[in-house]
């Protein structure tokens, strides 16, 4: 089975991009100027997911954030309250941070913030039951 788009609404919060654009032109291109354009974009699939332990198919999705800005830039992500389960209420990082973001439900929206680094990429694991990354003593989320 192949994965399947989520709809995703990208709201920036904050950002300190400069008023210049900072995305010059190149090969015909226009400059991207992010005082009237969106730094923060995102990506987002759901995965078709068996838990490894118990082989019954759970919910299992992946968002992928990206700055084009130089700038930190936060942001929240909004998606259709049928696109998740109720009983989901957190995004874990994978292979970048060592949190989780939660999930909540805002007028039948299911909202996630958080923030990314200039010119910096996020992957969000959204549910996927018995997902385990490899706890080495590092502080990482397990």
């Amino acid at each position: 089975m192949a994965s399947k788009p989520l709809t995703l609404s990208v709201s920036p919060t904050g950002s300190r991009c400069p008023q210049e654009p900072t995305l010059p032109t190149y090969n015909g291109r226009p400059a991207v100027n992010f005082d009237a354009e969106n730094p923060v974009v995102a990506k987002g699939a759901r995965q078709r997911w068996l838990d490894p332990e118990t082989g019954v198919p759970s919910f299992c999705a992946f968002i992928i954030v990206a700055n084009l800005c130089p700038a930190p830039s936060t942001y929240a992500i909004g998606l259709d309250v049928d696109e998740i389960p109720g009983n989901v209420t957190q995004a874990t990082h994978q292979f970048d941070a060592n949190y989780n973001v939660s999930i909540a439900e805002v007028w039948g929206v299911r909202w996630l913030s958080d923030a990314v680094a200039g010119y910096g990429t996020s992957v969000l694991r959204i549910g996927c039951e018995g997902w385990t990354e490899a706890c080495d003593g590092t502080g990482r989320v397990c």
